[in-house]
């Protein structure tokens, strides 16, 4: 079931030791959602992970867990969900105070809002 996982993680040159990790996070969710993998959604990864928390395994395990599922679902099974766009931000430093550029800094906030 992990194959193309691990192709796709060889590619990437994970260490074994990762690979083996991430193959493990994967089995063992498969095994507690009992759904086939195309059919998981991000609130049943988000439920199980709830589920380790009261487990109360420690952050960074979870951490580990959420990244070898997203690396699943998102990469490998290409499911964009497990991917939200990100939202550009746009700094401007030092112009939203100076007299000089009140009014650019104003003109592109607004800008950006109706965008």
């Amino acid at each position: 079931m992990f194959e193309t996982m691990t192709q796709e993680m060889k590619l990437r040159n994970f260490s074994p030791r990762m690979m083996e990790t991430y193959v493990e996070c994967n089995r063992d969710f498969h095994q507690w959602v009992q759904k086939n993998p195309y059919d998981v959604s991000e609130q049943d990864i988000r439920h199980y992970l709830l589920h380790l928390l009261g487990k109360q395994y420690a952050s960074s395990t979870i951490d580990l867990i959420h990244t070898a599922l997203r690396f699943y679902y998102g990469t490998v099974l290409r499911k964009t969900t497990f991917y939200p766009k990100r939202q550009q931000q746009m700094h401007f430093v030092g112009i939203k105070n100076n007299p000089h550029t009140t009014g650019i800094y104003e003109g592109i906030t607004q800008a950006a809002a109706s965008s």
